[in-house]
Parts: structure tokens; C-alpha cells; sequence
């Protein structure tokens, strides 16, 4: 037993030195942001350009649009820190600026009706990305927006159906 006491006071030791060593300040290990693995492209994949779509509502009625990003990190603003293209999404309805978020679906304040809807990903900065051409990071949609409830296919129905006579009545 006595042979085994220093044995275990050294290993010990030897844990605790590593320990403080690894949470030492002293440190001279920087954190550098790696490089984008190339050039940032971003477009909306859902709802589709020149489609129908139906409103959800919630506390207010509201589109959710769903994005595809590549070689772009979605974070909230203020959390980019110095990593290039780094940042998060800002959508317009027809050219009035209406949610950010930072992830991949954000939800577009609207009412029932024709709508341009814009999306943009922004750096920390609150400037819209640049693609490898220098364009910025947006795409756009048209859509037709219907309130909730309502069904895309009754809405196409229901103005396809308008009688005639009706139409021609003063």
C-alpha cells in the first residue's frame, strides 16, 4: 500500500498540471474564422414565383417562405463576429421591409392579395451579401395570397367561374 500512495499523488499531479495548463489564459492559441468554402448564392424555393398561396395567421396573417442558402451562415445579427459571409434574412413586402430572421423560413407579414415579396441575406452590417458576380444575395417572388382558410384551387375556381352575363352587366 505504501508503494502505491506516491504513485497515485504523481498521476494525480500530472492531472490537475494538464487541467490548469489547458484552462490557463496564458494561451498564445488564437480563433481565426476559416475561409467560405466559395462564393454565397441564395434563392426562395418556397412559395414558387407566380403562385397561389395560402396566409396563415397566428396572431397576424403572415407567408412562410422557405430559402435555400450555400456557402452562407445563418446567424442572428450581431453574431457574425468577422466570418465572411455570415449573416442573417431580411424580407420585404412589396418593397416595405417586414421580418429578419436567421434561419432558412421566415414568416412575411401580409394581407390577402397580389404581393411582391423580396427576400435579401444580410451581413452584420445590415448590408445585403454580394454573390461571385457582385450582385446582391435576393431573390423575388410574385405571389397571389389568400386568407386563411381559403383554398388556392377554390380561388381559381371561383374566378374562372364568374358568369359571363354577369361580367357584361353596367
Amino acid at each position: 500500500m505504501k508503494t502505491r500512495f506516491p504513485i497515485l499523488v504523481i498521476a494525480c499531479s500530472a492531472v490537475i498540471a494538464l487541467v490548469v495548463e489547458a484552462c490557463s489564459s496564458d494561451s498564445t492559441a488564437t480563433s481565426v474564422a476559416s475561409a467560405p468554402a466559395g462564393p454565397p448564392s441564395m434563392s426562395i424555393v418556397s412559395p414558387t414565383d407566380g403562385s397561389c398561396a395560402v396566409l396563415w395567421s397566428d396572431e397576424s396573417t403572415v407567408l412562410r417562405a422557405a430559402i435555400t442558402t450555400v456557402n452562407w451562415s445563418m446567424r442572428p445579427p450581431g453574431y457574425c463576429g468577422g466570418y465572411a459571409q455570415c449573416g442573417h434574412v431580411v424580407a420585404f413586402a412589396d418593397d416595405v421591409r417586414v421580418a429578419e430572421a436567421s434561419a432558412l423560413a421566415i414568416d412575411v407579414p401580409l394581407e390577402p392579395g397580389d404581393h411582391k415579396v423580396r427576400i435579401e441575406l444580410r451581413d452584420d452590417l445590415d448590408a445585403v451579401g454580394l454573390d461571385a458576380q457582385g450582385k446582391p444575395l435576393s431573390d423575388e417572388i410574385q405571389i397571389k395570397a389568400l386568407a386563411s382558410g381559403a383554398s388556392c384551387d377554390a380561388g381559381a375556381e371561383a374566378e374562372a367561374s364568374v358568369p359571363i352575363d354577369a361580367a357584361d352587366s353596367p
